[in-house]
């Protein structure tokens, strides 16, 4: 363990053993630790009720998508293939240059086994793969490889063999490995807990890693950690900027809500050129919501509804019927309505139902 450091009190629902049984498939919007698999950098959470606190935020080793390394260094003729779906012809594609040490191919050929894309799933291969690119400092390569130890995919289980990979992988810069020994230290899997030490390696993966931020914020937010309300603020805003779809919501709550606070940030156009530090969310003498308020509120609501988080939508149904940020719509709100109540959110079952309006049957 690096560094001894005054533990910290961790939430008990932090606190927990991560199961051993194969990975979740990889979708837009996973709540976990950073795997290299395909199409997805950016790790994401869709949340199963309104609430948006790190107690009802799966936090767990994955990670990192696979695709945009293959693109930047692999062969292209594999790739293509892949792209295409033609995974037995991608398969075929990088076999020949990972018998011959090419890491890039190695790796690809690793992830095509372990998620059985043109192949049968192997797990033996995959750690095979991971193991020839990871030991030639392939970071992408080393991330996955000790997920597979954390999860014990083809191996046995040791948190110890995933942490000295995570490590490796960290040292070179990964965003993901400071992600999941994050995981690591704030669950204490294989380590103390060590909330101070999970906050500075999730300090280290934020400025790449929205999930990350988000998980800072929600820390401060149940002071888990010591950090001013402003900085709590910017984590969450960095988060929202950085595309996470559960901060987005939290952010559009947030500023929905400023009947009880005021909200020092600038339009959301502005923070593009001033930075995720311009959203933060400032506690002063309280005043109704201005304008420019309820426009970003909107701003970021209407980016998790739209990314199909059921609270997000009901809330904008609530705006848009009234005209908060938005254009005033009646028929436009019960749209929302209807989105997540197809998703089973029942407060806005209960709401169409009080208009007279159609609700839709729950999907899946």
């Amino acid at each position: 363990i690096r560094g001894t450091r005054r533990n910290r009190r961790v939430p008990e629902s932090h606190a927990g053993v991560p199961p051993r049984e194969a990975r979740p498939r990889v979708a837009p919007n996973p709540s976990s630790t950073a795997r290299i698999a395909p199409d997805e950098r950016c790790m994401r959470a869709t949340p199963t009720s309104s609430r948006f606190t790190l107690s009802a935020a799966a936090v767990s080793i994955a990670l990192v998508p696979f695709l945009g390394a293959c693109a930047a260094r692999g062969p292209q003729a594999g790739l293509r293939a892949y792209q295409s779906h033609e995974y037995e012809l991608a398969v075929e594609s990088w076999t020949p240059a990972a018998e011959e040490g090419d890491p890039t191919s190695q790796f690809c050929l690793a992830t095509m086994y372990e998620e059985g894309r043109g192949v049968e799933v192997d797990y033996a291969l995959a750690h095979e793969y991971y193991l020839r690119a990871a030991s030639q400092g392939f970071v992408e390569a080393q991330v996955n490889l000790g997920h597979m130890y954390a999860r014990g995919l083809g191996v046995e289980p040791s948190f110890d063999r995933a942490r000295a990979w995570f490590e490796r992988a960290s040292k070179q810069g990964s965003a993901a490995a400071h992600r999941n020994l994050g995981v690591m230290y704030l669950k204490g899997y294989g380590v103390d807990q060590d909330v101070d030490e999970a906050r500075a390696e999730f300090e280290a993966a934020s400025k790449e890693d929205p999930f990350s931020a988000r998980i800072l914020a929600s820390l401060q937010e149940e002071g888990a950690v010591e950090a001013s309300p402003e900085v709590g603020a910017e984590w969450l805003a960095a988060a929202a900027c950085g595309g996470d779809v559960v901060a987005q919501a939290k952010l559009g709550t947030q500023l929905q809500q400023r009947g009880e606070e005021s909200h020092a940030a600038p339009r959301h156009g502005e923070a593009a050129a001033g930075g995720p530090a311009a959203f933060a969310i400032v506690a002063s003498a309280g005043r109704s919501p201005s304008a420019e308020d309820a426009r970003d509120a909107a701003h970021w609501m209407h980016a998790a509804a739209e990314a199909g988080i059921p609270a997000a939508q009901h809330n904008m149904g609530l705006m848009t019927v009234r005209g908060l940020g938005v254009e005033r719509s009646y028929r436009e709100g019960v749209r929302w309505f209807q989105r997540a109540a197809a998703s089973g959110f029942e407060p806005s079952r209960e709401r169409l139902d009080e208009l007279g309006e159609h609700v839709p049957p729950v999907q899946g």
